[in-house]
């Protein structure tokens, strides 16, 4: 069976009379032309156009297969004309049924941004808790649901979207408000507490961390009405930190620290399984993972982005040079050059003596360089870029340079001489020793 850019090709041919001029309006070339046309005409076994100076027409064969590949492509037409209407009316509308926290706190953004990028898409939302988000999922009232609890509902396939964490607070004038040190899992669990009802995710996530040990003092449908209790002093409350952060920056609520429970979560997008997320579902789910699309495997974005690498530069403005960039210092573009060796720096002392040697010196001359008279001393350079510090002076240990400032080496060490006749030290020369010369 010929595939249909045969069968377009043959039926263009057919109406322009020329091969050349079928290519060109299908935007291919003419040996790619002549090269579908041979290759159909061995799958058929028949000769199907006859090629002339003049043109190519088509053989008896060639009509006939002609009438035949209208049909098809006909057909072929009314199949994608109405698949393209089925993705239109899938297009036209979007069901989203979302748990409590991530309606009221992320979806708003997230619908905002896909409205910009599908105007003509009308979404729905419905809220309710995660057991309700599957339930309706399951039903197909919907086309992608948020939950908030533990783990993929049965029936569905997921991905994680976003990253949050559960927090005890109270109001300012609760008694833990005052205290310092954490509370314990077993203090929590053993205290009366302001939750959300069975089959929400943020009490599936609490009696996972506690064990189902959590006491109810309220049990309340929704977020609102959770942190409201709490506001008014009815009692510790654990809600999401999405929830609560405008209450905690404001101190009408204090947040608690807990020790050795597990309060975070995952926030997740759920769908059928077997279904394949398309259209404004596959866009939302990309809106609500960062930019990139989720099934390329861009990472999940949390709630609080991660900072920047301390190594990682800025990159500059679009048609803006950095001000290190080759063009921008006037050189020409290319490989860099090695680097000339360049000769060893050489420090030289106040009095002269020191010409590639550290100063001051590193240990005390033996008398056989006093004998000798040979060069200073001072040690080879410290591999330090800072000279070594002096040592105590001593009569046998100087604190700076055993040469007069003439460069001379002295006749005799300084033990030899008196310790009346050496003053205090001065910056360079003899004075530094003690005063003496030979």
């Amino acid at each position: 069976m010929p595939d249909l850019a045969a069968l377009e090709l043959l039926l263009a041919v057919a109406r322009l009379g020329s091969l050349g001029r079928a290519a060109r309006e299908l935007g291919i070339t003419q040996p790619a032309a002549s090269g579908r046309i041979r290759s159909m005409e061995r799958l058929l076994g028949v000769a199907l156009v006859d090629r002339s100076p003049r043109g190519s027409r088509l053989t008896g064969a060639g009509a006939l297969v002609t009438d035949w590949a209208r049909r098809i492509v006909e057909a072929a037409e009314a199949f994608d004309a109405g698949a393209q209407a089925l993705r239109d009316r899938r297009d036209s509308r979007l069901r989203v049924v979302a748990s409590m926290t991530i309606a009221e706190y992320l979806l708003p953004g997230w619908l905002v941004a896909l409205r910009a990028r599908w105007p003509d898409t009308a979404v729905s939302l419905l809220v309710g808790n995660s057991a309700v988000v599957a339930e309706r999922l399951l039903a197909g009232e919907a086309d992608v649901g948020f939950v908030e609890g533990i783990g993929v509902p049965a029936g569905l396939d997921g991905v994680v979207v976003a990253q949050d964490r559960l927090v005890v607070v109270v109001a300012p004038g609760h008694a833990w408000a005052r205290r310092r040190a954490p509370i314990g899992a077993a203090e929590l669990a053993a205290s009366p507490l302001i939750l959300r009802e069975e089959g929400s995710g943020t009490r599936a996530v609490l009696d996972a961390a506690l064990g189902g040990l959590a006491r109810p003092l309220l049990e309340l449908s929704s977020t609102t009405a959770v942190k409201s209790a709490a506001v008014s002093g009815a009692g510790p409350a654990v809600l999401s930190e999405l929830a609560v952060g405008e209450e905690l920056a404001a101190r009408r609520l204090v947040g608690i620290p807990v020790d050795g429970v597990r309060l975070r979560r995952e926030l997740r997008a759920v769908w059928p399984v077997g279904h394949v997320p398309a259209g404004p579902v596959r866009e939302l789910l990309s809106l609500t993972r960062g930019s990139g699309d989720p099934w390329r495997g861009a990472p999940s974005v949390g709630l609080r982005p991660r900072p920047p690498s301390p190594s990682a530069r800025p990159a500059p403005p679009r048609g803006v040079l950095p001000p290190t960039h080759p063009f921008t210092l006037g050189r020409r573009v290319g490989p860099s050059p090695s680097p000339r060796p360049r000769p060893p720096a050489v420090r030289v002392a106040p009095c002269g003596c020191a010409r590639g040697f550290s100063h001051p010196p590193t240990r005390s001359p033996s008398a056989a360089e006093w004998a000798s008279r040979s060069r200073p001393a001072c040690g080879p350079r410290s591999s330090a870029s800072r000279p070594v510090a002096a040592p105590a002076a001593s009569p046998t240990r100087p604190p700076v340079c055993p040469w007069p400032q003439g460069g001379r080496p002295a006749l005799a060490p300084p033990a030899a001489l008196p310790s009346a006749s050496r003053p205090r030290p001065a910056i360079c020369g003899p004075a530094a020793w003690g005063g003496w010369e030979g």
